[in-house]
């Protein structure tokens, strides 16, 4: 997403308002897809105090994910407050976004700002039960007949025997 930002360089002060709306492609974060299920919407105020351009704003946009617990499929809201600076002709080190010419690049920002804000996992609803970890039947459409107990009390890993220092009240 880019802005003309002319009118800001030639008048310091002067806060401008911009509406962007555009699509974008997904992209692959900690080992999952990320698709956007809606346009990603920007609403920012753009000001040049004579060095920098203040970027501040709103961006809203929504993700197609599943549940962490059941995997249904859902929609995934996000909201984000902004509020960057964009420095002309800084270096990649440099704490702030760079912009050349009369244009600002916000794409970077945007995607940063995603990222920082995105849930971890998502919930389809704070009292979703999940998988049977026996026969994998959704508990919340309908109760198995599994002794989940059986499988809490048989770990099946090779650290199981640290579990044994936790029951006993010795020092270690």
């Amino acid at each position: 997403m880019k802005i003309n930002i002319s009118k800001e360089l030639k008048t310091p002060g002067l806060a401008v308002a911009h509406h962007l709306e555009s699509a974008m492609d997904g992209f692959g974060y900690l080992g999952r897809e990320m698709v956007f299920a809606s346009p990603i919407t920007l609403d920012v105020e753009c000001l040049y105090d004579g060095s920098a351009i203040a970027v501040k704003g709103k961006l809203a946009t929504a993700f197609n994910t599943e549940c962490a617990r059941c995997g249904k499929k859902l929609t995934d809201p996000i909201f984000v407050g902004l509020e960057e600076r964009f420095v002309c002709d800084a270096d990649d080190n440099s704490e702030y976004f760079h912009f050349k010419g009369e244009e600002l690049d916000l794409s970077r920002m945007i995607l940063s700002s995603i990222l920082l804000n995105v849930n971890c996992y998502h919930l389809c609803g704070e009292d979703c039960k999940g998988l049977c970890p026996v026969c994998g039947c959704d508990l919340n459409i309908s109760q198995c007949s599994c002794d989940v107990g059986l499988v809490k009390e048989k770990p099946n890993n090779q650290l199981a025997m640290l579990h044994t220092l936790l029951n006993d009240d010795k020092e270690v």
